[in-house]
């Protein structure tokens, strides 16, 4: 389960990577970072997928967090959600701003800003998940726990829309 995760990351990172072939000293640094934040990413991840493993799946494998410190886990790993689409959406701003050194046609210009939006999308709901679990703790670790855990679900809706949208105007590119 963790596994998958990262790759859903990294398959991010490669598609932008294949696709702008850009090398400049600020793409450097948020690769650096982008690599920096998996490996951050891998800590909350052991214990968030032990943690799902036993609950769904009724195990008893054993982890090494109290009930009351899963909020906690919740934001943490929010957090590196966040901040891990957070640089995949700098990528794609960074490349829009250097649309005429990469010579981008306007199917590409699109698609561009359109991968920009779906971060936007992707580091606004672990964005959510970690305000909704502030808010929440103070008054109950279960429900901030459920409620954080269950914010992003909200990724399903937000993405069926944006693909919607996006398959809707690239049918105008076709004929281009």
């Amino acid at each position: 389960m963790s596994i998958s995760f990262i790759i859903l990351i990294w398959k991010e990172h490669l598609r932008f990577s294949e696709i702008y072939r850009l090398e400049d000293s600020l793409l450097t640094i948020l690769n650096t970072v982008f690599i920096a934040l998996v490996i951050f990413y891998v800590y909350p991840l052991r214990f968030l997928t032990l943690f799902l493993t036993n609950f769904f799946f009724y195990t008893e494998i054993a982890v090494n967090i109290p009930g009351d410190k899963v909020p906690y886990l919740m934001i943490y790993y929010g957090f590196v959600a966040f901040a891990l689409y957070f640089v995949l959406y700098l990528f794609y701003h960074r490349a829009l701003r250097l649309k005429t050194e990469l010579n981008l046609n306007s199917y590409e210009e699109f698609y561009t800003k359109s991968m920009k939006s779906r971060m936007l999308i992707m580091f606004m709901v672990p964005l959510l998940s970690i305000l909704l679990t502030l808010v929440i703790n103070e008054f109950s670790f279960i429900w901030a726990s459920v409620v954080g855990g269950m914010t992003y679900f909200l990724y399903t809706p937000f993405i069926f829309l944006w693909y919607s949208r996006f398959n809707n105007k690239s049918k105008e590119f076709e004929d281009e």
